[in-house]
């Protein structure tokens, strides 16, 4: 007889706002507390903030575009074939 797999769903709990805040107070150059916080008010990975540009943001609608390049300076990439847009909190 075979058994079925089971897969076991795993919870990855959020961060609490005290954690982010202990991050971000971590981080000694300015760049990278800029990274760290645009991540964690969007969501968006590592490649895909890494992959953005000034055009990508538009500060009138409070919106981020992330778009798959293949020309980054810093070879971040994203498994994303198609842009989207992220719209960030007031």
């Amino acid at each position: 007889m075979v058994r079925p797999e089971f897969r076991v769903e795993r919870f990855v709990p959020a961060l609490t706002d005290a954690e982010v805040q202990k991050i971000l107070d971590a981080c000694e150059r300015l760049r990278d507390r800029l990274l760290m916080a645009l991540m964690f008010e969007t969501g968006c990975r590592i490649g895909q903030a890494l992959g953005l540009r000034h055009e990508d943001i538009n500060t009138d609608r409070r919106t981020l575009t992330l778009r798959p390049r293949e020309d980054n300076a810093n070879r971040a990439t994203t498994a994303a074939r198609r842009p989207s847009a992220l719209t960030t909190s007031p």
